[in-house]
């Protein structure tokens, strides 16, 4: 795989992120009752757990990507770098345990010389209660990264790429 730099790791990790959001919007339109939502395309698949509370957060969600991306015409579109992501992204929180979110996923993009990343893996969590506890790690294309220089990473605009 070819290696990647810190920024172009962030612009990966930036559009994985944006897509695990809009998947959560899409829920939180959806009707209480559904536990799948897809979008328009059905290349995005978000299931929620019986117990799970979109308003408020807890519960366990999996998404699943089909080599999806953000529309360009989405209001997500605005801070996305254009990469297309298969694979799977979980989520969970409870009160009592606290939070853990995994994203496997592979991906793609059709500048992929300035857009090099293939694969990304990323792991966060944090203690209920404790959160000095949390804790974040990335792989991308096998490098790992420490999260906190991916996300000093500043996204431009759409307009400004």
């Amino acid at each position: 795989m070819p290696s990647v730099t810190a920024v172009q790791a962030g612009d990966a990790v930036s559009d994985a992120m944006l897509i695990a959001s809009r998947a959560l919007y899409l829920a939180l339109g959806s009707a209480e009752s559904s536990r799948e939502v897809r979008s328009d395309d059905g290349l995005l698949v978000l299931t929620r757990s019986d117990d799970a509370d979109v308003l408020s957060g807890s519960g366990s969600y999996r998404i699943e990507l089909d080599g999806y991306a953000i529309p360009p015409d989405d209001p997500f579109s605005d801070h996305y770098h254009g990469y297309s992501f298969s694979g799977s992204v979980e989520l969970g929180s409870t009160p009592a345990n606290g939070t853990r979110t995994v994203f496997d996923l592979d991906a793609t993009h059709a500048d992929s010389e300035r857009y090099p990343v293939r694969r990304l893996e990323l792991e966060m969590s944090r203690k209920a209660g404790d959160e000095r506890a949390a804790t974040a790690a990335a792989r991308v294309n096998g490098t790992g990264f420490a999260f906190g220089d991916l996300a000093a990473v500043p996204v431009p605009r759409a307009e400004e790429r």
